[in-house]
Formats: structure tokens, sequence, C-alpha cells
């Protein structure tokens, strides 16, 4: 009844071509968005994307358009994020290690890296490939764990291979000063009720927005969003310190 709901309401009011692609039954959150986005990039060279409960500002269209056709050719760039996270706040777009995917955009030539299966994550795990790309071994334990998780098909997702998939090829994700993208889905109607930045303020595009600025990681800014919305802080930093002060006191 509600997915019948949701594809009568589908009914573009501005010329266009309209293309569906609807499953027979329920393939779950990885398998049917990672499927439909195979189809998409079947047909075209590279998309904009908003799920069902992403609600844009319509600013994001035109930021995403303007950013698709910048780097088009570059293939550091593998996504152009809508959304920001929660309290960010700034004048300029800045580079990321992660692909937010609340309202983004990407190419084929991106997409092409994609792998549902991650079949090359054992070989990567017994190696220092996290280490190399995180901040701190609480945030190894906590993506180490998060990928072992999709690649044994323990969570119905799609986006953590997204992210293996752009960390594995070195791509960066370009994000906005500001948030473009309110996630509307947090009712007790959702799968993930309780994923936080639900529903955050949307903001048109500072002035200065579409201005260039040099493509590279912004780890600073990365560090401390891993913190805040990943693994929290350094729990390797205060074992070291708890050791030490054992080792002091044991020698008094």
């Amino acid at each position: 009844m509600r997915c019948a709901a949701v594809r009568a309401m589908i009914k573009p009011d501005w010329p266009c071509r309209v293309q569906r692609l609807y499953a027979d039954q329920n393939m779950g959150c990885g398998r049917r968005i990672s499927s439909g986005l195979n189809w998409v990039f079947d047909q075209v060279s590279e998309a904009i994307i908003l799920e069902d409960d992403c609600l844009p500002h319509s600013d994001f269209f035109r930021w995403t358009a303007a950013m698709l056709a910048r780097y088009r050719n570059d293939r550091t760039v593998m996504s152009v994020s809508g959304s920001v996270a929660e309290g960010s706040n700034s004048e300029r777009p800045h580079y990321s290690r992660y692909p937010f995917i609340w309202g983004w955009a990407t190419w084929r030539r991106a997409w092409g890296h994609y792998d549902f299966t991650m079949r090359d994550w054992p070989n990567k795990a017994r190696g220092n490939w996290l280490r190399e790309r995180l901040p701190n071994s609480s945030a190894v334990r906590f993506w180490r764990k998060k990928f072992w998780a999709a690649y044994l098909g323990r969570v119905d997702t799609w986006d953590y291979q997204w992210v293996y998939s752009c960390w594995n090829h070195g791509g960066l994700s370009l994000i906005p000063p500001k948030n473009l993208v309110a996630n509307i889905g947090g009712t007790v109607f959702a799968t993930h009720p309780q994923i936080r930045n639900i529903d955050l303020p949307v903001w048109p595009l500072p002035k200065n927005a579409l201005i260039p600025v040099p493509v590279f990681q912004d780890r600073t800014w990365d560090d401390q969003y891993e913190r805040n919305h990943f693994s929290g802080p350094d729990l390797g930093i205060w074992l070291r310190i708890i050791r030490r002060i054992r080792r002091i006191a044991s020698n008094k």
C-alpha cells in the first residue's frame, strides 16, 4: 500500500523524460539501492541522487550540477555531497574522505569502482590499509568492524561499501559549505529512525561557494568529524596513559 502510494506521487511537473525501475519484491536497503544505481549508470554518465526521505534546498541542484561539470574528469573527486554535519559552518567547500549520501552526485567513472561484495577486504584487513587512512586506533577499530559487517552481510546497507570503494581508490568527496539537504525520515515508520543529524535546517549557497578550491583532503575537519560522529575519542591514548601511570605506581 505505501509503496503504491509513493509511486503514484512520482509525477514531475517539469518537461523531462521519466524512466522507472521498480522491484517486484523488497530487496532491502543494500541490494536495492546499489542495484538501482548500477542501472542508473547503465543509462547515464553522471547523476544527482536523492533518497525518498531527503528534502533539498533548490540550491542543491545548482551546486551538484556545477560540480559534476567541473570535476567530470578529475578522478580524485569521486562524489559531490549536498549535506554536511551538524554544527558545520563555512563559506567555502572542502574535500573529505567521507562521501555523505543524503543528497549527492557522482559519475559513472567513480561508481564503476563500487563493489557491493567488497571482495578484496579480507586482504586489506590483514595489513595496514586502515591505519594509513585513519587518525588513530579507535577509528581503525570502528571501521574494521563496520567493513567486516558489510563484507559478511551482517548489516543491510550499501553505503559502507561506497565508503570502502572511495578509500580504496583514493577518492575524495566535495562537501558544500552549508547544508543543502534535510533528511526528514526520522519517523516511527523509518528503517533507521535513530540516525543522527535528522532534519537539519538547509541554507542557500554562500556567494563564494562555486569558486574553485584546491583538491586536497581537509584532515583536520575529517578527524574532528570522525571523533564526533563515528569512533569517538582515541581510546588508545587513554590506555597508554593508564598503563604508564600503573608502571610509575608499581615502581614506587
